[in-house]
């Protein structure tokens, strides 16, 4: 049998690159596809009820934590599908920056979603110890004295040589968690968690 250069998996189409290249481009034309007929059906919609149109929006973050370090072509292909579906939300015209609709729309951009799929997996991975799998990649970094500043668990970031190496779970979780301020890694409850951080990445996503 002739191998073939791509496989799908729960929906996702894997490459031999992991570049994901054929994944994004199945997912923009879907979502461009919806966000069509939304924009016909956008005039009988309030604005709550399109924010609430969930159906784009979901597409996007279906298993995008596997997105992390991609190219930034592919990304911004990504955000464009998010800044187009923002337009239509708002009734903005087709050439008007997008950033500041997003922003009142209170939307992470794309790549922030990514980190926050990722920053709240590490979270349950480290709290809960499950899934098991997951918790095994995660090391403890040990502390020589005890310090203010080394309350909040830190990880071991591994020394990975490889761009691929780079984006896999054991080295971009860490890297991730270890940007987060000490409040948000002490966190004591997943709901605390979720909601502190999507406000920490809302603030470096669109800074004052």
């Amino acid at each position: 049998t002739k191998p073939t250069k791509s496989a799908r998996n729960l929906g996702v189409v894997f490459d031999k690159n992991l570049n994901f290249s054929s994944q994004i481009s199945q997912v923009c034309s879907s979502c461009y596809y919806h966000i069509r007929d939304m924009r016909r059906i956008r005039r009988h919609l309030s604005l709550e009820n399109a924010k609430a149109s969930a159906l784009v929006a979901s597409k996007l973050d279906y298993c995008n934590s596997l997105l992390f370090g991609i190219a930034d072509k592919d990304m911004k292909r990504l955000q464009r599908v998010q800044s187009s579906l923002a337009r239509v939300v708002t009734r903005s015209l087709p050439l008007t920056p997008s950033a500041p609709l997003r922003q009142s729309l209170h939307w992470l951009p794309v790549k922030f979603r990514i980190n926050y799929k990722i920053n709240l997996l590490t979270f349950k991975t480290l709290f809960t110890e499950q899934p098991s799998y997951l918790h095994s990649l995660l090391q403890k970094a040990t502390q020589r004295r005890s310090l203010h500043s080394n309350k909040g668990l830190k990880d071991f970031i591994p020394g990975v040589r490889t761009i691929m190496g780079n984006r896999s779970f054991s080295s971009c979780a860490p890297v991730l968690w270890n940007d987060l301020p000490l409040s948000l890694r002490s966190a004591t409850s997943v709901v605390t968690f979720r909601k502190h951080l999507k406000t920490h990445l809302f603030g470096v996503a669109f800074p004052p």
